[in-house]
């Protein structure tokens, strides 16, 4: 149980250190923090319209699957 807690503690350290460093630390006069925020935010509009093909697809397969299931169950 008490290896248990030191990695957790560890971890908790490791996890520490980074969030300081990335909010401490320059690069092309932003913050490596800022940068990822930027990132993150520009591919943000690239995951909606992706999310919204997927839903897309996702009814027109339904649909087929909707279909084919009656076609064999209750045949014409």
């Amino acid at each position: 149980m008490i290896h248990v807690l030191i990695y957790l503690f560890k971890c908790s350290i490791l996890t520490l250190i980074i969030l300081v460093l990335g909010n401490m630390l320059s690069f092309r006069g932003q913050t490596l923090s800022d940068q990822v925020k930027i990132h993150l935010a520009h591919n943000q509009d690239h995951l909606d319209s992706a999310i919204d093909e997927l839903a897309r697809v996702s009814r027109s397969l339904a649909e087929e699957t909707r279909k084919g299931f009656h076609k064999k169950h209750f045949p014409e």
